[in-house]
């Protein structure tokens, strides 16, 4: 009926935007580590701040 319809959408689109949050949350943290990475190496290399 059109009730399920709706809360399937209604399901569908959450998930969505759940699994699009998480990816950018991943993103940032995969950047973030990079970063401190790369910071790291440069300190260990030229002992810059």
């Amino acid at each position: 009926n059109a009730d399920q319809v709706e809360i399937t959408k209604f399901l569908t689109l959450i998930t969505t935007v759940t699994g699009a949050t998480s990816a950018v949350a991943t993103d940032a943290a995969s950047t973030k580590a990079s970063v401190l990475y790369l910071q790291n190496r440069c300190a260990a290399i030229v002992n810059c701040p």
